[in-house]
């Protein structure tokens, strides 16, 4: 997909959803995420160089826990990056392929209904320009939604469903 036809529909479709899920979230509720969150997931993407720097991060992850199972979820076109990282086993990355808007929805679907199966506890966002990370990471059903806020700064509104916000260090996210 054209990267202004991505924006367009992150801008006018996002913002309504985010929204919609913040409100949601407030009625529902949510459990207190566990002190030891078995699976992670962790959404990076479109940004190339984001999953560069992201190293330390997965890292750290798996020094405080070391039992917890790391999965990415991650556009097809920079899945030959993450392999080459090796930062989590092939078997867990969930691809999503944004060549055109048709696939793209047939795997946020799948993506969905993956993560709802696998059950995760919590999830890291590190998404910053786009409502639609936000959006997976609300309806992955995760206890814990982790990701950019934007405090008092302009920016994006990415929902109030995040409970772990991220501003320049991602080390302590998660209890």
């Amino acid at each position: 997909m054209n990267i202004n036809f991505q924006r367009a529909i992150d801008r006018l479709i996002g913002v309504p959803v985010c929204a919609l899920l913040s409100l949601i979230d407030y009625f529902l509720g949510k459990r207190p995420p566990t002190d030891k969150p078995q699976r992670i997931l962790v959404i990076l993407l479109s940004e190339m160089g984001s999953l560069v720097l992201a190293q330390p991060m997965f890292a750290h992850l798996k020094q405080k826990y070391p039992d917890a199972s790391i999965h990415v979820m991650i556009f097809a076109k920079n899945r030959e990056v993450l392999d080459l990282l090796g930062v989590v086993p092939m078997a867990n990355v969930l691809t999503l392929d944004d060549r055109s808007l048709g696939r793209f929805l047939v795997n946020v679907v799948f993506a969905i209904v993956r993560a709802r199966t696998l059950k995760f506890d919590a999830v890291i966002d590190c998404e910053l320009f786009s409502r639609v990370s936000s959006i997976l990471s609300y309806l992955s059903g995760a206890r814990l939604h982790a990701g950019f806020y934007r405090y008092t700064q302009e920016g994006l509104y990415r929902g109030s469903f995040i409970k772990a916000h991220l501003a320049n260090d991602v080390v302590e996210l998660i209890p």
